[in-house]
């Protein structure tokens, strides 16, 4: 680039080969698909099933979702029926 400094071009990454350069957005998308399943077949094959049941059952237990789902269960519920009836009189 002469004086100013380096090409516009230079230091920047070109994507790997193994990528087809005119891949369309349905193909990518299959194409992450099957890895994304290779992989989990692989996972599978190398912890079992009772192993994977168990941290799918581990990673539902400690959601948000479901601790916020049990704290209001656990609270008063003529106070969380006012709470809701505000939050409705506010739309």
């Amino acid at each position: 680039m002469g004086w100013f400094g380096k090409d516009k071009n230079e230091g920047k990454e070109k994507p790997p080969a193994s990528v087809p350069a005119a891949e369309t957005a349905e193909q990518k998308s299959a194409r992450i698909r099957a890895e994304a399943m290779a992989n989990a077949r692989a996972a599978r094959e190398r912890l079992g099933d009772d192993t994977i049941q168990k941290i799918a059952e581990a990673l539902r237990e400690q959601s948000a979702g479901k601790q916020a789902r049990d704290k209001i269960r656990d609270m008063d519920k003529a106070r969380v029926a006012e709470h809701l009836k505000s939050l409705l009189e506010d739309k």
